[in-house]
């Protein structure tokens, strides 16, 4: 069975958590017998969606559309299936300014994107509860986690418990509302050690957190999900973040870390996503 697949970009030429999601998510698709077509979102045209339009469809991030190919996409594919990774629902994709996270119409955009899409696969409770609250008329399914190849949890799994040297792990970022000189302000603040870990490959990053006692994030913007802190927990650090992390609004987030998290994510995750599939299709 053909299925389309369009993203912004692809790992490994970007190393974002949505790539490498969607990476192991691809991996599964094509393990499920699907032959995949990966076209990047600023190429995809309105000649390709008429080629395609009968065919299965995943959407994830879609910046590069432009109006016309979203307009076609709706018009003509039958069955597609948005990734969703943000809030690209929102002009500015951040609820936070907002009362209960809810956007005045106004700032609504891609709409009927989003209302044709056969399911929004959505990361956590909070994140399905934001995009209900801002979008009438859609199906979500809720993950409750995210995806990894096996190949970096057991690198994971592999790493030392962390020590208890009471340092602080934060994660340096050029995103504005990641929130990196907040996160240096509070350590300031508080008296508390920290190192800054640069932006580098999975494998290399696990290494460097795992060698502090604490990860500390405090995003501005609401996270779906927060892939960096799920695999702080998994690595046993100690995180220090604040109420805008999707995944503290999931039971695990408290109940498991370590090994069990890693299992939890490696086994009991992937078979709910091929479910899902084999469900959907």
């Amino acid at each position: 069975m053909k299925l389309l697949y369009i993203a912004d970009f692809f790992y490994p030429e970007s190393l974002g958590g949505a790539e490498q999601s969607d990476f192991e998510l691809l991996n599964i698709l094509a393990d499920e017998g699907f032959l995949i077509n990966k076209i990047r979102s600023t190429d995809l045209s309105e000649e390709q969606v008429e080629k395609h339009k009968d065919e299965l469809w995943f959407i994830s991030n879609f910046m590069g559309l432009r109006k016309v190919v979203k307009d076609s996409i709706v018009e003509l594919v039958k069955d597609y299936v948005i990734v969703e990774h943000d809030h690209k629902y929102l002009y500015h994709r951040d609820p936070s300014p907002h009362p209960d996270y809810t956007a005045p119409k106004h700032e609504l955009v891609n709409v009927e994107l989003y209302q044709g899409a056969k399911y929004i696969i959505v990361q956590s409770n909070l994140h399905d509860e934001i995009i209900h609250k801002n979008l009438d008329n859609i199906t979500t399914y809720k993950v409750g986690g995210n995806l990894w190849t096996d190949e970096l949890l057991e690198k994971i799994k592999s790493l030392p418990p962390p020590p208890d040297n009471g340092v602080a792990s934060i994660m340096v970022s050029g995103i504005d509302h990641k929130n990196t000189k907040g996160a240096v302000r509070y350590c300031q603040h508080k008296d508390i050690d920290y190192e800054l870990i640069s932006p580098c490959a999975p494998e290399l990053f696990f290494e460097m957190i795992s060698k502090n006692e604490y990860f500390l994030f405090l995003p501005q913007c609401v996270e779906t999900l927060s892939r960096i802190v799920v695999e702080a927990k998994m690595l046993g650090v100690k995180v220090i973040t604040n109420n805008k992390i999707g995944a503290a609004s999931e039971s695990w987030f408290k109940e498991l870390r370590g090994d069990d998290l890693i299992d939890y994510m490696m086994n009991d995750k992937k078979e709910e996503i091929r479910e899902f599939i084999r469900e959907l299709y």
